[in-house]
């Protein structure tokens, strides 16, 4: 009856949802983090001034802002018509002054600059291309380069 259906137990809440732990940013060890201590902070500002004029405190400030505000600079940067343009990255390689085969690994364990130059890319695309012009002479010397192996049916069966 409708009596017995109002003194029963209401059906229970769902649990509440639980509080996920933030996410680690690394895979070391409780016991060596909480060893880990940031130096202070330098007195001043940093003084390093970019190519355009502007100080890198400020750039870092300004990507600060944009970042607090909700801008994603990467969105952004997609979004512009040289993003698209496929000599992008040559350009920001430039602009930037970045150095395409450095490394952030000691001089003693890795030297990007110690590599001969046949190691580099150019010059291994160079001599690819001698080598294949290479081939080709030796094939029109052979009489091989106009040669092509047609593979026909031997007319046999197929299987059913």
């Amino acid at each position: 009856s409708r009596d017995d259906a109002r003194d029963a137990d209401p059906p229970p809440s769902p649990p509440p949802p639980r509080e996920r732990p933030p996410r680690r940013l690394h895979s070391a060890p409780d016991a060596i983090v909480a060893k880990v201590a940031l130096p202070p902070e330098p007195p001043g500002e940093c003084e390093t001034v970019m190519r355009s004029g502007d100080s890198l405190q400020t750039k870092v400030k300004r990507w600060t802002e944009l970042k607090r505000a909700g801008v994603r600079v990467v969105d952004r940067l997609r979004s512009t018509k040289a993003f698209r343009n496929p000599d992008f990255l040559e350009s920001v390689v430039s602009h930037f002054e970045i150095e395409e085969r450095a490394t952030m690994f000691a001089k003693d364990a890795f030297d990007p600059s110690d590599n001969a130059p046949e190691d580099f890319y150019d010059a291994l695309a160079a001599a690819q291309k001698k080598e294949n012009e290479r081939r080709e002479a030796e094939k029109k010397s052979r009489g091989w380069a106009d040669r092509n192996v047609a593979f026909v049916s031997g007319g046999g069966e197929t299987a059913s």
